[in-house]
């Protein structure tokens, strides 16, 4: 395990930079974690993304995001697909209007998992966000907006995953990791998952529209390229919507229903040595029914 440390990056409400663990400033090349963590007002913080920083001299060189851990910083395009046009035109398009969109985001999330959409307020959300209200309605004009953001951000971060699936890569290992990553979503995210399947059970009433045209165009594109395996005799005759809702729902189950996980198991994957099982079990079932024999 690299040694971890907490960095601000420019990112207004991050912790400040205090080290978690020392590093070997004696090598002329050492490596660390660099991990980004947020917190609303009057919470604790949360880790929201790593990323291993090859450390020479005195300048930091050759970042490269890691998975490690399931935490991965949200990019900037994740954000800006999500955020669209419910914000103002040039409000988000800088490193402080993107970091103030992302934390108003996340203080949307608290608010509206607590509330539901009907019972949350904007004063709420901009009080959790440690902003005014006007302020928060300058990212954000309408509540329909930023709940309809926040919905599209979750959505962002699954398809992420699926659009890496190439038919050039060997199906075993690409869909191993397109089904690691979805749980380490659900375990990092499980709040965002299940305000996200209230919104699905509700007849998605906000996101009609995205799931009809982004995401149905992606799941078509991407089931070509499981058809194109099973044609080169790299899985076996399956239909590819059936897989990919199998792996929607198995791996979202361990955030939607975490509760009912609990219950039964006495665990969920928030305990490391429960997910390694989860994720070990999940590949052998799904994989083994998809893979040629």
């Amino acid at each position: 395990m690299l040694p971890e440390i907490a960095y601000e990056a420019g990112i207004p409400q991050i912790f400040p930079a205090t080290p978690c663990g020392a590093v070997d400033t004696s090598a002329p090349t050492r490596a660390a974690r660099i991990c980004l963590y947020t917190t609303l007002a009057g919470h604790n913080p949360r880790r929201i993304g790593c990323c291993r920083v090859v450390v020479g001299g005195d300048e930091l060189s050759d970042r490269t995001v890691a998975q490690e851990g399931g935490a991965k910083v949200v990019k900037r395009r994740i954000v800006a697909k999500a955020v669209g046009k419910s914000v103002g035109k040039s409000a988000w398009k800088t490193p402080a209007g993107e970091a103030t969109a992302e934390r108003i985001l996340d203080a949307a999330l608290e608010v509206f998992s607590a509330f539901g959409f009907h019972g949350a307020r904007i004063d709420q959300i901009a009080a959790a966000a440690s902003m005014s209200k006007p302020n928060l309605l300058y990212y954000f004009r309408t509540k329909e907006d930023l709940y309809t953001a926040l919905l599209r951000r979750t959505l962002e971060m699954w398809l992420e995953p699926l659009r890496e699936l190439d038919e050039k890569r060997d199906p075993r290992q690409a869909l191993s990791e397109y089904i690691t990553r979805k749980l380490d979503y659900s375990r990092d995210n499980p709040e965002a998952s299940r305000l996200f399947a209230l919104e699905i059970l509700q007849g998605a009433p906000l996101l009609s529209k995205v799931l009809t045209g982004e995401l149905a165009a992606i799941v078509a594109e991407k089931s070509e390229t499981i058809r194109r395996w099973i044609a080169a005799g790299k899985l076996a005759p399956i239909d590819p919507h059936h897989l990919i809702f199998a792996i929607w729902a198995t791996t979202q189950h361990y955030a939607d229903f975490q509760s009912q996980v609990l219950a039964v198991s006495n665990e969920t994957i928030q305990n490391a040595e429960f997910f390694e099982s989860t994720r070990d079990n999940v590949l052998r079932i799904l994989l083994d029914g998809a893979l040629p024999r």
